[in-house]
């Protein structure tokens, strides 16, 4: 099975509020966005593209079995 790549993430840079519909929307500093967001584009100097803290690191080994199917182990 091809992996799908993960979308590249955005941080915001600098707090502020959006005033859509009478609403209030806040990005706090910090909080991590969606690459859709309807924001990123238009307020993009407020955004940064997140950097995870670790590289990844791949995938876990796989034990493998110790009997066949059917077989019993040790006995």
């Amino acid at each position: 099975m091809a992996k799908v790549p993960a979308p590249t993430l955005y941080v915001v840079h600098e707090s502020f509020v959006v005033a859509e519909n009478g609403l209030m929307v806040t990005y706090r500093k910090g909080e991590i966005v969606h690459p859709d967001d309807p924001y990123l584009k238009s307020m993009s100097a407020n955004f940064r593209p997140f950097e995870f803290p670790h590289p990844p690191r791949g995938e876990p080994p796989v034990e493998a079995a110790t009997a066949a199917p059917g077989e019993k182990r040790g006995r």
